[in-house]
């Protein structure tokens, strides 16, 4: 099911296409563009007969489903072809996704923010996870799991054998995944969603007898 992205955790976003990016000499030259039926630029309609697979899966971006021209560009003349970014790096994805762009009043900010990496996280055209995550967040194992990929010192103690039912749920089930305030508190410190013991509460109802205990 397309499903287009751009509320909260959604987050994604610098549209880099696999293989079609600024040129270097690392980077493989692309084929010639066909033209336009208007011959007025570009025919981004053709993409698809070698992108095929960038506007398929589970969760679309819906820069993709606007056309390939939302956020590439073409340069081409008779020696060479290279198709670029219409902006550089994450300004791309801020252009539509300003309340993600790190400020400096935020106070804290979760790393890849702060290094303005949001292809860190989230594929820039498809992927079977929601918000267009690289990996899902609910995996208790660092290959399968995106947070878990980074933040190793918390595997060990998500795979004790009795665990709080909240990690499998899932990391976002109590974490923020962009920026969190303020800084000086466990709260920010770790991003919670919710200030403790407001976030526990949530699950935990107060006026059980094990919980007054």
């Amino acid at each position: 099911m397309v499903q287009a992205v751009g509320a909260a955790a959604a987050s994604v976003f610098v549209l880099l296409a696999i293989g079609v990016g600024s040129p270097s000499r690392d980077h493989p030259q692309h084929p010639p563009v066909k033209q336009a039926g208007d011959g007025k630029g570009a025919d981004f309609n053709s993409c698809a007969e070698c992108h095929d697979s960038k506007a398929t899966g589970t969760v679309v971006h819906v820069a993709v489903q606007a056309g390939c021209d939302a956020c590439h560009t073409v340069e081409q003349d008779e020696e060479e072809t290279n198709v670029v970014l219409s902006q550089p790096g994450n300004d791309l994805c801020f252009a539509c996704h300003e309340d993600k762009r790190p400020q400096s009043a935020q106070l804290f900010l979760h790393w890849p923010v702060r290094k303005e990496r949001c292809t860190a996280c989230h594929e820039p055209h498809s992927s079977p996870n929601a918000h267009l995550l690289r990996r899902a967040t609910q995996s208790l194992e660092p290959a399968t799991n995106l947070c878990l990929g980074c933040h190793n010192e918390i595997t060990a103690q998500v795979q004790k054998p009795v665990k709080h039912a909240a990690v499998e749920a899932g990391c976002e089930t109590c974490h923020t995944t962009h920026k969190s305030e303020p800084a000086g508190i466990p709260d920010g410190v770790f991003h919670l969603t919710k200030p403790q013991p407001a976030l526990c509460l949530d699950c935990h109802d107060a006026n059980t007898p094990a919980m007054a205990k």
